[in-house]
């Protein structure tokens, strides 16, 4: 979450590559199926998979970050 917020401040240009980097291999570790063990909380929804939770998850941020956007925009946006 805090990396996701520092990616879209716009005063923190410095270091976006690297957080970009960062998120990017968060990713492709949850989308890989490298992380065995449920990111999301025990008491929660049950999710059908960590990638099904982080991209709602993500998602959930953006539109918060970004009310603007459709719910499409972010979908593509979190999907692909």
């Amino acid at each position: 979450q805090h990396v996701l917020s520092v990616v879209t401040d716009t005063s923190h240009t410095a270091g976006l590559t690297m957080h970009a980097t960062i998120l990017a291999h968060m990713f492709s570790l949850v989308e890989t199926n490298k992380v065995s063990e449920p990111l999301f909380p025990a008491g929660s929804v049950q999710y059908p998979s960590n990638q099904a939770y982080v991209q709602e998850y993500i998602a959930n941020l953006l539109k918060q970050a970004f009310p603007h956007l459709q719910d499409a925009q972010i979908k593509l946006t979190v999907q692909g």
